[in-house]
């Protein structure tokens, strides 16, 4: 019973423990820490990020030292139609 609450006790602490804060955003944007991700994996991200909210990522700075951040905005395609994306899913596109 005592290893058990040990190895629980052990989980508990390095649960805590990890890679740092990844991308903050929301619908309108988002950062990025620098140090973690190199620049084309940050790019990746800010599509998956803004493709959650139909838009697209345009990148609005980098801060490029340790503790820096890459930042970008969420921005909204005049040509996007929900129904033709609707149709585009569900035939595969």
């Amino acid at each position: 019973m005592h290893r058990v609450a040990v190895v629980i006790a052990f989980g508990v602490l390095l649960s805590g423990c990890g890679v740092g804060p990844g991308l903050k955003g929301n619908d309108t944007g988002g950062i990025i820490p620098y140090a973690q991700v190199d620049p084309r994996t940050a790019q990746d991200m800010a599509v998956a990020h803004c493709a959650q909210f139909n838009r697209y990522p345009k990148a609005t700075a980098v801060d490029a030292r340790y503790g820096g951040y890459y930042s970008f905005a969420c921005k909204i395609d005049r040509h996007y139609d929900p129904a033709l994306a609707a149709v585009a899913i569900r035939s595969g596109w």
